[in-house]
C-alpha cells in the first residue's frame, strides 16, 4: 500500500475481521493513497465488500472516501489494469458497502486521488487530501474457468477464452464459432429452429419464420404462400 501513517500491517484488511475499528491508515497530506492485494490466482471477480473505518464523525469519513476507484490488473503498477468501479455522482459513499466489480485479474487496487477526477464542487464536499482507512476488503469471485457458490463448476467448454460469470456460469465474452446461448450450449447447425424479426418475410402474420423463410403463423390479410409474397 502507499506509505502508512503509522506501522500498520496491511494484511489486517484481509484477515476476515470486519470490525470497523481495527483498520489501516495511509499517510496524510498527500494527493494519492492506495491499497493493493494479490489474490491466490487470476480470478473472475464479481463483487467487492469494503469496510471503511467508522468513527463518531461518519460525515468526515465519507468525505475522505468520496471519489475512490477500484482497479483489477495482473501487475502492481498503480493505477493500472481495468477500472471496474468508480464512485461519482451526488451521494457520498457508504462506509460499509458491496460494489459490482466485473473484471479478471490477480491484483486488486483501491485508490483515492485528490483533487478527484470529477468536480464535486456543486454536489459534494470532499477532503482536500487523499487518505485511506480500510478495515476489511472481501473479494468475491472464482478462479478463471470456474463458477458457483463453491467455485467447483467448470465454465462451459464453448465460452470464448473459457471464461464465464462466476455466479451464473454464463459465458463472459460470448461463444466460439458455431455455438450460441448464454452458456453456449446450443449448436448453430442443429439447434436453430427458426428466426425472428427483420430476417423474416415482411408479410408474415407475426415476426416468426422457420429457417427456410416460411411464416410460422400464416400471412397478413391479403397475402398468401409459405413466405406470404403472393
Amino acid at each position: 500500500m502507499s506509505e502508512p501513517e503509522q506501522e500498520y500491517n496491511p494484511e489486517i484488511v484481509v484477515d476476515g475481521d470486519t470490525d470497523q475499528g481495527e483498520c489501516i491508515q495511509t499517510t496524510t497530506q498527500v494527493a494519492e493513497a492506495w491499497w493493493q492485494v494479490r489474490l491466490r490466482e487470476v480470478s473472475t471477480i464479481n463483487t467487492l465488500h469494503i469496510f471503511y473505518k467508522e468513527t463518531e464523525t461518519p460525515f468526515v469519513q465519507k468525505k475522505r472516501f468520496a471519489g475512490f476507484s477500484v482497479y483489477v490488473s495482473n501487475g502492481t503498477t498503480v493505477p493500472s489494469g481495468e477500472r471496474c468501479y468508480h464512485h461519482g455522482g451526488d451521494k457520498y459513499p457508504e462506509l460499509n458497502q458491496e460494489i459490482q466489480c466485473k473484471a479478471v485479474g490477480r491484483i486488486v487496487t483501491i485508490i483515492i486521488q485528490r483533487p478527484p477526477e470529477e468536480d464535486f464542487t456543486n454536489s459534494l464536499c470532499v477532503s482536500n487530501h487523499a487518505l485511506l482507512e480500510l478495515c476489511e476488503v472481501e473479494v468475491n469471485g472464482c478462479g478463471v474457468g470456474f463458477y458457483g457458490t463453491e467455485c467447483t463448476s467448470e465454465c462451459p467448454t464453448d465460452c470464448v477464452d473459457g471464461q464465464c460469470d462466476p455466479v451464473t456460469g454464463d459465458c463472459r465474452y460470448g461463444c466460439v464459432d458455431g455455438y450460441f446461448g448464454p452458456k453456449c450450449e446450443q449448436d448453430c447447425e442443429n439447434d436453430i429452429t427458426g428466426c425472428v424479426g427483420d430476417v423474416c418475410p415482411v408479410n408474415c402474420a407475426s415476426q416468426a419464420c422457420d429457417l427456410f423463410g416460411a411464416c410460422r403463423e400464416g400471412c397478413q390479410a391479403g397475402w398468401q404462400g409459405t413466405d406470404c409474397t403472393s
